[in-house]
């Protein structure tokens, strides 16, 4: 098991600025909002901001203009407005603050789902429905709006196989517990802190934490490394959109589309990129192209179809115009025929287990 100690505590150091950067917190829940760029969305840069409390009033900064004064009586350019005193300055807001806790935000992302082993199996646990091969599941990241990018491309963290497929699998797990190991870790840490312990008492408190998440964690499947220090800079992105950016970065996902994955009552506030996500870049490279071939879409960005292929449709496959380049540029440390004869037999087992 590859010693964490070290890395954990210089990540962590760093963890408690990325969540405040990430997440910062307002006086209020009233915020206003423009579409400045003419592109029907309020999630640009400057087109949405939380209000100001002036008095017993909300004041929007946002598109807000000065005053008229004429004979010290102060008047808004924009009839119907009032002016009020802004550092001094007399303004007047010509976009209303929405009270958030009154008039919630509509959250429309789609929740993340592989659509594998869903179906009833026998005793020998068998599949007894429609098996699927190569399945993926659905994912996404927020990139624009309210929240801070959670779509950075990241370092390669998954670490591809030319052997058996299944054994991919084991990475959803190790991703889901590093994650899990670095929030252990922040919360020991910040616990122990707010305790009154020293940093050193709670980076030990923090790095025990995580060693005791990490049990069961492949390391040649998953550069540990690599994945503490994205999760550590993306932690207030929330579990699913570092999952996703690792996984894209790792080149296992296919891209659908954008799409608006947070509403105010004044239009769009947030934008998410949508993936059809798979356990190895093979996958995702097999799903491509023979999709391509049988003319099968990806489904909606809200809506993705990630499923695998059905046994007929995976027989029906012309692998001769299957292209691998990118695959064998991954693991060239290996002659091309036994990378040819890896990924044939790593085909074949995949097949043949789930046909069981």
């Amino acid at each position: 098991m590859i010693k964490l100690n070290s890395i954990i505590r210089i990540a962590l150091y760093a963890l408690y600025a990325a969540f405040i950067y990430l997440n910062p917190v307002h006086a209020s829940n009233f915020v206003c909002a423009q579409d400045l760029d003419g592109n029907g969305d309020i999630d640009g840069i400057g087109e949405n901001a939380s209000c100001q409390t002036i008095g017993t009033e909300q004041f929007c900064s946002i598109g807000a203009q000065v005053c008229n004064n004429i004979s010290n009586t102060y008047s808004c350019p924009t009839a119907g407005k009032s002016c009020v005193d802004v550092g001094g300055i007399q303004k007047c807001a010509i976009n209303p603050c929405i009270d958030l806790d009154v008039t919630p935000p509509e959250d429309i992302t789609p929740s993340s789902h592989t659509e594998i082993d869903d179906g009833k199996r026998n005793v020998d646990g068998a599949c007894m429905e429609q098996p699927l091969m190569f399945s993926g599941r659905n994912s996404s990241c927020k990139y624009s709006g309210v929240t801070k990018n959670c779509c950075k491309n990241t370092d390669t963290v998954y670490r591809d196989s030319s052997g058996s497929i299944l054994s991919n699998s084991a990475k959803s797990l190790a991703i889901t517990q590093t994650y899990e190991a670095i929030s252990a870790a922040y919360t020991a840490y910040t616990t122990s802190l707010s305790a009154g312990a020293t940093i050193a008492t709670s980076s030990a408190a923090a790095s025990g934490a995580a060693q005791s998440a990490f049990v069961g964690v492949d390391p040649y499947s998953i550069a540990i490394a690599a994945a503490i220090q994205v999760i550590t800079k993306m932690i207030a992105c929330g579990q699913q959109d570092t999952e996703t950016a690792m996984l894209n970065g790792s080149g296992y996902c296919h891209f659908i589309a954008t799409f608006c994955s947070k509403k105010w009552p004044t239009g769009c506030v947030q934008k998410s990129k949508s993936y059809c996500c798979f356990n190895s870049k093979l996958g995702r490279i097999l799903q491509e192209q023979g999709r391509a071939q049988m003319g099968k879409g990806w489904g909606s960005p809200t809506n993705p179809s990630c499923g695998g292929f059905t046994p007929d449709e995976f027989q029906s496959l012309d692998f001769s115009r299957i292209d691998l380049t990118e695959y064998y540029g991954d693991i060239k440390s290996k002659g091309d025929s036994l990378i040819q004869k890896n990924i044939t037999d790593g085909v074949n087992n995949y097949y043949q287990q789930i046909q069981r």
